[in-house]
């Protein structure tokens, strides 16, 4: 799958996946070009990747509404 459309399936933009790839939070494949590809398996650990974000999230306002 293309990033464009591993982006639309996961609901973040083209530039947040560039930028987690650089980063290293997440891994893709390249074809011959050097574009990136997102494989299933690849899309399952970036929704994991997305959902511990959400949570980590949620987590940090519940501290700074408690305190």
């Amino acid at each position: 799958m293309r990033i464009k459309e591993a982006a639309e399936c996961l609901g973040v933009c083209t530039e947040t996946l560039r930028k987690w790839d650089r980063a290293g939070i997440i891994n893709t494949d390249r074809t011959p070009l050097g574009h990136r590809i997102f494989t299933p398996e690849a899309i399952l650990e970036i929704q994991r990747v997305i959902r511990n974000k959400q949570k980590s999230s949620s987590k940090r306002r519940e501290n700074e509404l408690l305190t």
